[in-house]
């Protein structure tokens, strides 16, 4: 039984290794736009909305979750003490087809810059 074992796990790395890489290894959530690509979308719809005055697009936070890309963009701090964090604008958009999902502001959602 061992031996049955022994030759499924090694087969089982030899066709990975032999692949170039372990068998799943092709699926990618970055099959469509990288980081960078998301925050210049996130950047252009900011520069369409009346509240943009309001954040701030050199700071952007990003982060990825399922095949979205989360862009936040922090508020200025212009009369808020160091230590506040206003509530964000996040733009969610897909990182397969580059297409906005989702925006809005974050209301009680921490967001560490």
């Amino acid at each position: 039984m061992k031996n049955v074992f022994a030759v499924l796990l090694l087969s089982f790395l030899l066709t990975g290794c032999l692949s170039g890489g372990m068998p799943y290894e092709h699926v990618s959530f970055n099959d469509g736009i990288t980081q960078k690509e998301a925050i210049a979308i996130a950047r252009n719809h900011l520069s369409t909305l009346d509240v943009a005055y309001r954040y701030n697009p050199n700071k952007p936070v990003v982060k990825e979750r399922s095949r979205t890309w989360y862009v936040f963009f922090p508020e200025y701090m212009k009369f808020r003490p160091a230590f506040q964090k206003g509530n964000p604008y996040r733009v969610e958009i897909s990182t397969i087809t580059g297409e906005i999902i989702d925006v809005g502001i974050n209301r009680g959602f921490t967001v560490y810059f």
